[in-house]
């Protein structure tokens, strides 16, 4: 048994969102009591004590989209005129940055990229891969870097004709195969993953509905993204991306879509009614040029929207405002949400990942998982019952993250890693180096 008190607690729950002076205790990979600290701390005189000396104590982030091998294009030469549309910056980076990882790269860079939220208090990262050379194991290798860096998951392969159909057939199976396999596994999780609509003919989208029939899990895909997705699925296969995947049943709780930028009433419907959960990356959309996801109105019509960084980064809380102020700016109205709107999208990215697991995660509550963040947060301004959301969402800072616990396994302690980090990055470097001599030559 272990407590974690004398902490300011966010707890994300209905009951009691917040403990001025509160106290969590855990055993095992789970939550067995929160409260106030002197209560738990009499309830379990035995427990081992962690004193959090008023620090601030909430639920483990989750970046409810990612692309983990982006982790190697920070720096990356650049000898290409400058793309001028969506379909461009895939062609000339990142069609070539996956096309050039092996495993071993597949493997450091997913460390790399763990390490980097971990830093910044994400105990959870849903990744959407691709290495299309190296497709078969590649989950293996990215299950891998998530237990040695210590966090929770959802992981899945991008199946695309891009490839050839071979290269789609052996997404198929790569990702079916972790799926199963990863129904075993303590903290992670597998999916199965579709690039984009415009990439994906009719032969690979129907083996895929094919292979998933029986398959308790779902979809991550990346859903009208840019126009060009929306306008290349009309022209070819006459129905929008979304109304592809419901037309062989791929809709679901369990079905996360990326982006959502071109969606219309008639596949929001479908997504709302299907109970599919939309993660919204708007850092990404504004680099990519891409527009802006309406997502003040996607949520009034009862889209489930959560938050996620895309691979730019790993910095769920930038991502947050973001979202906040594009909402507001898009709508043209500065009272279109407030700082309540932000807390549902972060429990609406725990409620997705939960519907994986056999416990919550994303709340400070008995039998959640025990996935927590301390916070090295001293404000100027009192945090109470009435304002927590504004601390949470405007106070805190990465370079604030003091501890970080996944399962109830202290993953950061006071800003050291549980791992051999420094080892695990001098690696990742020399295999970098190795993926970019590769990528020159693509």
């Amino acid at each position: 048994m272990h407590i974690i008190g004398n902490a300011k607690v966010i707890t994300f729950s209905s009951d009691r969102p917040f403990l001025s002076s509160g106290a969590v205790a855990f055993e095992g990979n789970h939550i067995v009591a929160v409260g106030e600290n002197e209560e738990i701390r009499a309830s379990y005189p035995d427990a081992e004590f962690t004193d959090a000396r008023g620090g601030l104590l909430t639920p483990g982030l989750i970046n409810l989209h990612s692309h983990l091998y982006s982790a190697f294009a920070l720096g990356m030469p650049w000898d290409l005129p400058a793309p001028r549309d969506f379909d461009q910056i895939l062609e000339r980076l990142w069609w070539r940055v996956d096309q050039a990882l092996d495993l071993d790269g597949v493997y450091h860079s997913g460390v790399s990229g763990l390490l980097d939220a971990a830093r910044v208090g994400i105990t959870t990262l849903v990744d959407h891969h691709a290495s299309p050379s190296a497709i078969q194991g590649s989950l293996d290798r990215i299950a891998q870097s998530y237990d040695d860096v210590g966090l929770r998951g959802l992981l899945c392969y991008e199946i695309s004709d891009r490839n050839g159909l071979e290269g789609a057939r052996s997404g198929i199976e790569e990702n079916i195969r972790f799926v199963r396999k990863s129904e075993k596994m303590e903290k992670l999780r597998g999916m199965v993953g579709i690039h984009a609509s415009f990439t994906i003919g009719e032969e690979t989208l129907d083996a895929i509905a094919e292979a998933m029939q029986g398959l308790d899990g779902g979809i991550h895909v990346h859903a009208a993204e840019a126009a060009s997705d929306v306008e290349t699925s009309r022209k070819r296969f006459g129905k929008h991306p979304v109304e592809r995947y419901a037309s062989r049943g791929l809709l679901s709780p369990k079905t996360l879509m990326a982006h959502g930028v071109h969606l219309n009433e008639t596949t929001l419907k479908a997504m709302v009614e299907a109970g599919v959960t939309l993660a919204h990356n708007p850092n990404s959309n504004l680099n990519n040029a891409v527009g802006v996801a309406p997502i003040v109105h996607y949520r009034k019509e009862g889209l489930l929207v959560g938050l996620g960084t895309d691979g730019l980064g790993q910095d769920i809380l930038t991502e947050t405002k973001s979202a906040f102020y594009l909402g507001k700016n898009r709508s043209h109205d500065p009272s279109a949400w407030f700082t309540g709107d932000l807390v549902e999208l972060w429990k609406n990215s725990a409620r997705f990942v939960s519907r994986y697991f056999e416990r919550k995660v994303g709340v400070l509550e008995k039998d959640a998982f025990a996935d927590m963040v301390l916070w090295n947060y001293d404000p100027p301004c009192d945090i109470e019952e009435r304002n927590w959301d504004g601390h949470l969402f405007f106070g805190l800072h990465p370079r604030l993250v003091d501890s970080v616990w996944t399962a109830g396994k202290p993953v950061l302690r006071k800003g050291e890693f549980a791992c051999d980090s420094e080892r695990m990055m001098r690696e990742a470097r020399v295999e970098a180096k190795k993926t970019w001599e590769r990528l020159e030559r693509i």
